[in-house]
């Protein structure tokens, strides 16, 4: 949410690993595309900051995901085998949140992830 600072961050690790694309049919710009969750923040609220659980979608996509639930994850479970699995076995045993290690994990992947899209002259 915008009162989140940590889930802004989030979103924008996702846009920058996702390349500013929607994972499901590779719109970009002009479209709107939106960080969502694999497995929702009500499910999973200790995966909520994990990029892993979070794809780029666009408007359209994200709506799908949220509406369509049992396909999303069948999808996201062909396109990336194992995916879904690792985070439901995340959600049941990752500890408890603390937002100054997760702050810290998220600035470092954006910082890696603006390293390696100037190693590869691709503009994000």
């Amino acid at each position: 949410t915008k009162s989140d600072p940590l889930i802004t961050l989030w979103g924008q690790v996702i846009h920058a690993r996702d390349e500013e694309t929607c994972q499901r049919c590779g719109r970009t710009k002009p479209w709107k595309v939106d960080a969502a969750h694999i497995l929702s923040r009500g499910s999973a609220p200790k995966l909520k900051y994990e990029p892993l659980n979070g794809l780029l979608l666009c408007v359209l996509h994200h709506r799908w995901a949220d509406s369509e639930g049992t396909e999303f994850r069948a999808w996201v479970n062909e396109k990336w085998p194992g995916r879904g699995e690792k985070l439901r076995l995340w959600a049941r045993i990752r500890g408890k949140i603390d937002k100054g290690i997760v702050r810290i994990m998220l600035r470092e992947e954006l910082a890696r992830l603006a390293r390696l899209t100037r190693e590869q002259g691709v503009t994000v």
